[in-house]
């Protein structure tokens, strides 16, 4: 009898499943009734998540916790409050904006192109007026 008890193991071991213990991946905390994140199917509480899983905001270096918002471009993350134009600081969460090869994310008036200079022939000048309206 000791010899089968001894091959079988603790019986805690045997008789631990799923649905008797759910616990968060890293600090073992007991998540049931508790908020809890599923990354890269494992169950991490809001804690540890923020601590060692949460984007970096590419603006503020600081962890984009659980109850943010997080804004994602080409694999860059922002929270909400920090996704701004780079030169005039508008906020950009709900505008159309343009992202710069340096990285950079501008909004579209800061983000337009500049037209290039054009030299117009003396009697074509309203087709260059019209060309400039164009740009601006």
């Amino acid at each position: 009898m000791c010899v089968i008890d001894c091959v079988a193991g603790p019986r805690s071991y045997l008789s631990s499943t799923m649905t008797e213990r759910f616990d968060c991946f890293y600090c073992r905390d007991n998540l049931q009734g508790k908020k809890y994140v599923n990354k890269d199917d494992k169950h991490v509480c809001v804690r540890c998540f923020d601590k060692l899983c949460a984007n970096t905001c590419a603006e503020c270096r600081r962890p984009i916790g659980v109850d943010a918002k997080e804004l994602t471009h080409k694999n860059r993350h922002w929270h909400e409050d920090c996704f701004r134009c780079a030169k005039c600081y508008k906020p950009l969460a709900n505008e159309s904006f343009a992202a710069r090869d340096d990285g950079k994310v501008m909004c579209g008036k800061c983000g337009a192109p500049v037209p290039q200079f054009v030299l117009c022939p003396i009697e074509s000048k309203a087709s260059c007026k019209e060309l400039w309206n164009m740009w601006m």
